[in-house]
């Protein structure tokens, strides 16, 4: 693939991302950063700030901003370690569980989640390539 063809084809898939976002975030009320933050959370009880960050692979600025807007909604508590300052406990609230549950609901019973409407077939291609990228990236 020449050089041109290339970046227009990044260029598309960086629109088509900031499309679904931007369509991720009207439906559930979350941006897909702080959704994925809260869903780590979940499947993790509580755990390191830096735990987090390195799931979501952003940088400390990111995952603090990010934090600070769901403690202010009510959604994480953030707590220092008592043994070592340096290092902050993050954990859902259960206003957190509950509105995540709501998301749930709310994409079972709207089968037009995210309104594509893409065969199962053609979604787990697209993930097996998006994991043959990461694989060469992380090389």
């Amino acid at each position: 693939m020449e050089l041109r063809e290339f970046s227009s084809l990044l260029h598309r898939v960086k629109n088509l991302e900031n499309r679904l976002s931007k369509n991720f975030e009207k439906n559930t009320g979350f941006s897909l950063t702080r959704y994925e933050m809260m869903m780590f959370l979940k499947e993790h009880n509580s755990c390191l700030q830096v735990d987090i960050q390195s799931y979501l692979k952003i940088d400390q600025a990111a995952i603090t901003r990010h934090l600070k807007i769901l403690e202010k909604k009510g959604l994480v508590t953030r707590v220092r370690n008592a043994k070592n300052n340096r290092e902050i406990f993050v954990s859902l609230t259960d206003a957190a569980r509950k509105e995540l549950a709501n998301c749930q609901l709310s994409s079972e019973e709207n089968n037009e989640f995210i309104r594509l409407t893409i065969a199962r077939q053609d979604l787990e291609e697209l993930e097996d390539v998006l994991d043959r990228i990461e694989e060469i990236l992380d090389k």
